[in-house]
C-alpha cells in the first residue's frame, strides 16, 4: 500500500541519516592506527561466510538489509567487524 511504502521511505532516510552521523562521528574520532571500536546494536544480520577482510568466516544466517548497511559502513571506515572473526 501506499502508506507502507512512506514508512519504509521514513526508515531508510532515519537510516541514511544514522549512518552519515556515524561516519562523521567516525572521521571526527579515528586517528592514524589507533584503535577504534563501534559497538551497538545495529539490527543486522551478516549471514554466514567470508567477506574480504571486513566479515569473518563465522557470521550466522543469511545476510539482511540492515547486515548489509554494517557492511557498507565498514568497508567505508576500513574496519573489521571483529565478532566475525572468533568462534
Amino acid at each position: 500500500s501506499k502508506h507502507t511504502h512512506h514508512v519504509t521511505m521514513h526508515q531508510m532516510t532515519k537510516l541514511n541519516v544514522f549512518y552519515e552521523l556515524l561516519d562523521q562521528t567516525v572521521a571526527q574520532n579515528k586517528k592514524g592506527r589507533e584503535c577504534l571500536v563501534v559497538m551497538g546494536d545495529f539490527n543486522g544480520k551478516l549471514g554466514k561466510g567470508k567477506e574480504e577482510k571486513i566479515v569473518g568466516p563465522y557470521g550466522l544466517g543469511c545476510r539482511n538489509d540492515n547486515g548489509q548497511e554494517v557492511v557498507d559502513f565498514t568497508r567505508r571506515q576500513h574496519m573489521i567487524i571483529a565478532n566475525t572473526w572468533f568462534q
